[in-house]
């Protein structure tokens, strides 16, 4: 799984933000982006000064700062482009005016964000829907722009910073802790949240938007930082040439994202219990991260590694259970099952004339029978996944789980690890963990996992999960951050293989 990375009331007004003129670029810098020395892409960062009504200097930004940062990668060999751009709009003493955010997968939007002060109030906008809330305005200090802050810090300024993260929706404040080295000064950027909603996915974008300033005498050396999906990366200052250089040894983060694994997972006869140690680094505790259910148990051990007994999907019981909540029946900005592309195919399937598991298995089937694997192909709705009919496992589970909700089956995704195996870099054939994304649907009271990437009327014992999504609200691929944020953090270990029959 790759990726970048809803808060608010609903809008009242239709206000939209001013789009302000070109400056005078005063500010021109390009950087390398490496990853263990392998150069991987790379970050552009421009200023402008902005023309100002010297009557109108309160309200009118003078300065805006532009960030492009560019990754060239591959995905199982298959070539990824990807690409985020950040502007800040600022008022002559710093203050921010406007903020926006925009996430590219070669040349498609996927993620379009915007926060405005319209004199009252902050906006946020959605750059794809247009669709417009209010942000919280309890501020105590004026948020500063990313122009200003830059500023700050190369100088070599501590203190707490307050301004608008749009990964987030929402203001933080970066603590900047200075400490003195041979080298110059280091400085640790710590963002805090103002309001902590207490979500697993709001806590892992906070890890990864910590990061490390080198400053030598007012000038940027290095800024070491997190990338979910990609791990630590390394940022150094260099020359437009040498940025855009073509990047010839490309970083596969497909494979960046394989856990190996001490032996093989035989799929002949089926395993009716595999049982698992895993351990993982940063601190992470597994044992509070790994969730048990009716096939997946887990036990904590010392020193911070865990036991996972996992089992096969098995048939819902035929019973008389409670419905689930609502929002694993609804239409929602990424499970948009109300489009007429995933009616007809939900139609078209034959779902309709089943009871709800044997109708699941065959929308399982359907959609294994119906994609193409792409591992380039942009990741956006389930309906995106419906009219292209290509992508990777999280489009699989995406349309999934829109068709099951179309024939009125809940559904939710989960997200996790499946065991595969893969050629080695020395050669022969190895047996790893990749992270994967599948389907649940809830029957009879309980819910039972489906696979349509491999369409095999269930997950196995190969399957770990490590969390679920409805996509209630949501509009960003946001939820998958937890996951991604143990992106190569994981080990794992295969203590005892159960054979079925």
């Amino acid at each position: 799984m790759n990726g970048f990375c809803a808060l608010g009331l609903v809008l009242a007004v239709t206000c939209q933000a001013p789009e302000f003129p070109s400056g005078k670029t005063i500010k021109d810098r390009w950087e390398v982006i490496e990853k263990q020395s392998t150069r991987i892409g790379m970050l552009h960062t421009e200023i402008q000064v902005l023309p100002v009504d010297p009557e109108d200097v309160k309200t009118t930004p003078s300065r805006k700062i532009r960030e492009t940062m560019t990754f060239n990668l591959k995905r199982f060999n298959e070539t990824v482009k990807l690409r985020m751009v950040r502007e800040d709009w600022e008022l002559v003493d710093g203050t921010l005016t406007k903020s926006k955010m925009e996430q590219f997968s070669g040349d498609q939007l996927q993620l379009g964000k915007q926060a405005h002060f319209n004199g009252k109030t902050w906006v946020l906008t959605d750059l794809i829907t247009r669709k417009e809330k209010p942000l919280p305005a309890a501020l105590e200090q004026k948020p500063l722009g990313l122009a200003k802050l830059q500023e700050q810090w190369e100088k070599g300024l501590p203190g707490d910073y307050l301004h608008f993260e749009p990964l987030l929706n929402t203001f933080v404040i970066t603590k900047v802790q200075a400490r003195p080295t041979p080298q110059g000064t280091d400085l640790a950027l710590k963002p805090q949240l103002l309001w902590d909603d207490g979500q697993a996915r709001t806590k892992a974008i906070m890890q990864s938007l910590a990061s490390t300033w080198r400053i030598d005498r007012g000038e940027l050396i290095e800024r070491a930082f997190e990338m979910q999906g990609l791990g630590q990366l390394t940022a150094i200052p260099s020359n437009r040439a040498e940025a855009n250089k073509p990047t010839f040894k490309m970083l596969d983060i497909g494979a960046l994202g394989l856990i190996p694994l001490n032996r093989d997972i035989p799929s002949r006869p089926t395993p009716d219990r595999v049982i698992y140690r895993l351990h993982a680094s940063d601190g992470i505790d597994l044992g509070q991260v790994l969730p048990g259910d009716d096939r997946q148990q887990v036990r904590s051990l010392d020193g911070g590694f865990v036991e996972l007994t996992a089992s096969p999907s098995k048939p819902p019981p035929r019973r008389i259970a409670p419905p689930p909540a609502s929002e694993y029946l609804r239409p929602s900005k990424i499970i948009d099952f109300n489009h007429h592309t995933i009616q007809q195919m939900a139609q078209r399937s034959g779902a309709y004339n089943d009871d709800s598991w044997t109708a699941a298995k065959r929308l399982e089937s359907f959609v294994k029978k119906c994609m193409v694997p792409d591992a380039t192909a942009p990741l956006g709705s389930a309906a995106d996944a419906a009219n292209s009919k290509r992508g990777d496992c999280r489009h699989y589970a995406l349309l999934l789980c829109a068709l099951c909700r179309s024939v009125a089956i809940p559904a939710r995704t989960a997200t996790g690890l499946v065991y595969i195996e893969r050629s080695k870099p020395e050669g022969g054939r190895g047996a790893y963990l990749g992270f994967h994304m599948w389907t649940e649907v809830y029957i009879d009271g309980v819910w039972v996992g489906l696979d349509g990437t491999l369409g095999q009327g269930g997950i196995s014992a190969r399957h770990i999960k490590i969390n679920d999504q409805s996509w209630f609200e949501e509009e960003s691929m946001a939820p998958l951050a937890p996951v991604l944020n143990l992106v190569g953090k994981l080990q794992a270990d295969v203590l005892q293989v159960n054979a079925g029959r």
